[in-house]
């Protein structure tokens, strides 16, 4: 993805986790990227690419903030745990904030899911580090 489109897919990113989809237009992506209309329409010619794009950079984000939790996991077994660890802190967590990492914002919902998790897996413990 070329940086300039990069830019407008994280723009609209940006605002639609804090306004929603309606009140985003392209007319507000040029206010906030600075951008002439030509270049939006050069690199996103309709709602469609945006959308696409906007997805394709959600994604990017969430298989980056999963693959820093794993990462540095040696043992299939602390791996998998890393990965219930981060599905329990995504779902519960501002999915805007994926490109967190490992660091998403807790809520009562996860230690809610983390007691769960603990109920299936006696040996999973939602305050135990990853490594």
């Amino acid at each position: 993805m070329s940086s300039k489109k990069e830019l407008l897919s994280k723009v609209a990113t940006d605002l639609l986790s804090r306004h929603g989809f309606h009140p985003i237009g392209f007319d507000r992506i040029l206010a906030e990227t600075g951008f002439a209309r030509v270049t939006l329409y050069d690199h996103l010619p309709g709602k469609d690419d945006l959308i696409s794009a906007m997805l394709d950079r959600r994604y990017q984000d969430i298989m980056a903030s999963l693959r820093a939790c794993i990462e540095p996991v040696a043992s299939a077994k602390v791996k998998l745990r890393a990965i219930l660890r981060w599905h329990k802190m995504f779902l519960a967590s501002d999915w805007s904030n994926a490109s967190s990492g490992c660091n998403l914002s807790p809520s009562p919902a996860a230690e809610r899911c983390g007691r769960s998790l603990a109920k299936f897996l006696p040996n999973f413990s939602a305050q135990s580090p990853i490594v």
